[in-house]
């Protein structure tokens, strides 16, 4: 691993360290859609009143990151490509250096340059298709950190060529709930459980005292192909596990949320850079445990892009450089390993 990529991501581990405080008995829960999901904050009831002040923050994350605001910051720097560099904020070098991380660490299988194939593809909207080859093809030129250039003294971020685009949807919950989780311990929050659409943060102890609990759902396997693999995965209603946790996120990645069907195949929202098409590595879902949230979700993306063998080979290296990191793998056999 690079110096300079050690160093940070020294700094994505102690970003979200908190303390752990005792627990409270009742609670008070408040859920919203933002961040393009169902964002659900638990708290100690006698802390209900700091809810408010922590969907502002998650409102305010969602209008400097949102892919498809072309006011927002990061649709100001697509919007630049090819044409000049956009002054940002630390806070968007942060996000964007965190990804350069994660793509160093999983060789390229996170990375946030695949705007163009996520409007090809268009697995959120309204027309989602199969692009032609010669399409992805084009959309995969300029997806090489090569060709973005980062001004850290200046603040600037610039994409050098026309068409390029950056798309934070595979780390921006987890910066989120690392922001959320600091925000609770400078109020004095004691303990709480931030889920961003499955990306999960527990802090400090539960309300019942001890270990947070967290269930990691089981897939739903229908049909099969001519090789016996599973035609699609769904989210299924039961819990295959239960991993115990405090002060720590718990992240899952899984084809089965955001897809579109087509001759009795289906097509997930998360791509593989350097193919262009859906991930096929296997897997149904994954999830990573580890203290930092912005690093599970970087990592829970990337993993279930490169497969379960190589996702443990970056586990190993993490290990070495004292990172605290489990992961769950579900194959598409239906296969469970604990990593």
């Amino acid at each position: 691993m690079k110096k300079s990529a050690k160093i940070l991501l020294a700094v994505l581990l102690l970003f979200p360290f908190l303390l752990t405080s005792c627990s409270e008995q009742k609670s008070v829960t408040q859920t919203q859609k933002v961040l393009g999901t169902i964002c659900t904050i638990t708290v100690p009831e006698e802390n209900a009143a700091v809810l408010e002040k922590v969907f502002d923050e998650l409102y305010r994350i969602q209008s400097v990151f949102n892919f498809y605001d072309r006011n927002s910051l990061l649709c100001q720097v697509n919007n630049n490509a090819g044409i000049k560099p956009v002054t940002v904020t630390d806070e968007f070098l942060y996000v964007l250096q965190a990804a350069q991380v994660a793509g160093d660490l999983t060789d390229g299988a996170f990375n946030p340059l695949v705007g163009p194939l996520v409007k090809l593809w268009d697995v959120n909207g309204k027309n989602p298709r199969i692009p032609a080859k010669e399409e992805i093809t084009e959309a995969l030129r300029y997806n090489s950190w090569d060709n973005v250039e980062v001004n850290v003294p200046a603040k600037t971020v610039f994409l050098k060529n026309r068409g390029m685009e950056m798309d934070f949807g595979g780390v921006l919950k987890g910066y989120a709930a690392d922001v959320i989780n600091m925000m609770l311990n400078r109020e004095g929050v004691p303990s709480a459980v931030i889920n961003l659409g499955g990306n999960v943060y527990a802090r400090g102890k539960s309300f019942k005292g001890g270990a947070w609990k967290i269930g990691i759902v089981e897939p739903v396997f229908e049909g099969t192909d001519a090789d016996g693999k599973p035609n699609s995965v769904s989210k299924g209603d039961k819990e295959k596990l239960i991993v115990k946790v405090k002060n720590q996120s718990v992240v899952t990645s899984g084809g089965y949320e955001r897809f579109f069907e087509l001759e009795g195949k289906r097509y997930h929202h998360i791509f593989d850079a350097r193919t262009g098409y859906p991930s096929e590595s296997g897997l149904a879902s994954v999830t990573v445990v580890t203290d930092s949230s912005i690093m599970a979700d970087c990592l829970s993306t990337a993993f279930f892009v490169l497969g379960k063998e190589k996702s443990c080979q970056v586990i190993d290296r993490l290990r070495k450089s004292d990172v605290k990191i489990k992961a769950v793998f579900i194959e598409d056999d239906t296969l469970v390993t604990v990593y």
